[in-house]
C-alpha cells in the first residue's frame, strides 16, 4: 500500500529530473569532506522553484550526511542571530560567537549550509555574515554551501572573503516547458 504524501515544497522525490549535474557537484563536495575534511564551497544559485533545496536535501538524505552538516535559515535575521541559531551558542558579540563556532567545529567538523542569505535583515548583515564565514573558513577550511536566488550576491562579499571562500557557482536554470511537463507527469504518477 502506498502511503499518501503531500506534494509541497518540502517533498523530495525519489528521482529528481534534470538536475544530474547539480546533484553530482554537491555529492562530490560531501564525498571529499567525508574522506579528507575539506572540499569545495558552493553557491547554489537559481530562481525560486528550480530545485536548489530539493537537490541538496536529496543528497543529504541519500548519503546520511545529516551528521556532517549544520543548516541555517537566515530569513529576516542578523548575521549574529543566524549563526547563533545554527550552532546553539550564546555570545553577546559576533566576534565572540565566531570564535566559539570555530572551536566547536574543530572538535566536530561539519559542512555549513545556509539558506535564504538574501533575506537577511539588510545588506550590511549579508556582508557581516560573509565576513564571519570567511573567518570560519580560514580557521577550518570546511566547505560552506550557500543557497540563494540573489544572482548579485557577490557584490555583498568583501574582496578578501570572496577570494578566500571561493564559492563555486552551481547554477539551477529554470525548467523548460517540456521539463516541467515531464516533472508534472512524474508527480502525477505518484498520486495515482
Amino acid at each position: 500500500m502506498i502511503k499518501y504524501q503531500e506534494l509541497n515544497e518540502l517533498y523530495i522525490p525519489e528521482k529528481i529530473l534534470f538536475r544530474d549535474l547539480q546533484i553530482s557537484k554537491i555529492k562530490e563536495t560531501f564525498d571529499i569532506f567525508k574522506k579528507s575534511g575539506g572540499g569545495s564551497s558552493l553557491r547554489l544559485i537559481g530562481w525560486t522553484g528550480t530545485g536548489k533545496n530539493c537537490v541538496l536535501m536529496s543528497v543529504v538524505n541519500q548519503n546520511e550526511n545529516k551528521k556532517y552538516c549544520v543548516f541555517g535559515d537566515a530569513s529576516h535575521r542578523t548575521a549574529h542571530e543566524t549563526l547563533k541559531a545554527m550552532f546553539d551558542i550564546n555570545s553577546s558579540t559576533l566576534g565572540g560567537l565566531v570564535s566559539k563556532i570555530i572551536e566547536k567545529l574543530k572538535k566536530d567538523p561539519k559542512i555549513l549550509i545556509l539558506d535564504e542569505i538574501n533575506k537577511l535583515k539588510d545588506k550590511d548583515e549579508i556582508k557581516a555574515l560573509f565576513d564571519s564565514l570567511n573567518r570560519i573558513w580560514r580557521a577550518t577550511e570546511y566547505p560552506i554551501i550557500i543557497l540563494s536566488n540573489l544572482f548579485t550576491l557577490n557584490q555583498f562579499i568583501a574582496d578578501d572573503a570572496r577570494g578566500t571562500l571561493s564559492l563555486e557557482p552551481v547554477e539551477f536554470p529554470t525548467y523548460t516547458f517540456d521539463e516541467l511537463k515531464e516533472i508534472f507527469y512524474d508527480r502525477a504518477r505518484i498520486l495515482k
